[in-house]
């Protein structure tokens, strides 16, 4: 393996109970990349999509994502509410 991971795959591979935090950090980054829907998602995140719709059913119960109404847009997943108190936290002096 490659001393300096720099591809999702090797990051994803990372021995340790940090997997799935990787995992659902592949996530967001991919709904913040615009994707919202689940297929997007588990693509650009390289898992099932079984895999990804666990994960981003625990990102919405806990406030990370969101699920958009299904309208004109096809709905799907965007950042939740809990990433707008967080930003506002980090950007406060």
């Amino acid at each position: 393996m490659n001393a300096n991971p720099t591809t999702t795959e090797t990051k994803r591979d990372k021995p340790g109970g940090s997997q799935t935090l990787v995992r659902g950090l592949m996530i967001v980054e991919a709904v913040a990349s615009g994707r919202g829907s689940l297929s997007e998602i588990a693509e650009t995140a390289g898992l099932a999509r079984s895999t990804a719709y666990r994960l981003a059913s625990t990102l919405v119960e806990q406030g990370y994502l969101s699920v958009a109404p299904r309208d004109g847009s096809g709905g799907g997943y965007r950042l939740g509410p809990k990433f707008i108190r967080l930003s506002q936290q980090a950007i406060q002096p």
